[in-house]
């Protein structure tokens, strides 16, 4: 069994609008980061999770109303590799609006989704974490 874990580190020349928006999608995920388990399969032999399409396209159905894409940074200066100024408002709504439609989806899913059986061959006194 492998249980995950991540390292994360912030470079000194990244944005503050970028900086922020990483914080608040690492509260976003603490706060509401348990609904999202039916969506996905674990594997507690490899660590790897597999999105689930189907069970995103019933639950969700056709309410997502939101319009998010992820644009090219076309808010970086080719020559100067530094955040163009005027652009800065814009990416600054533009995360917004990728936090704003993740609780969106996560309002339509159950706040405690049901808890996962384990296999037969699986120590339940191995496990240090439950899915």
């Amino acid at each position: 069994m492998k249980p995950g874990w991540t390292r994360i580190s912030f470079p000194y020349y990244m944005s503050h609008e970028e900086f922020e928006f990483i914080l608040a999608a690492l509260e976003f995920v603490a706060t509401y980061g348990q609904r999202f388990l039916p969506l996905y399969d674990f594997n507690l032999r490899t660590g790897s999770w597999t999105f689930k399409k189907a069970a995103f396209k019933d639950i969700v159905g056709r309410d997502l109303n939101c319009s998010y894409r992820i644009r090219p940074s076309s808010h970086t200066s080719h020559t100067t590799g530094k955040l163009k100024s005027t652009a800065t408002a814009d990416i600054a709504n533009e995360y917004a609006s990728y936090l704003k439609c993740a609780r969106h989806v996560a309002e339509l899913l159950p706040k405690f989704p049901q808890p996962r059986q384990l296999s037969e061959d699986m120590d339940e006194e191995l496990l240090y974490f439950r899915i």
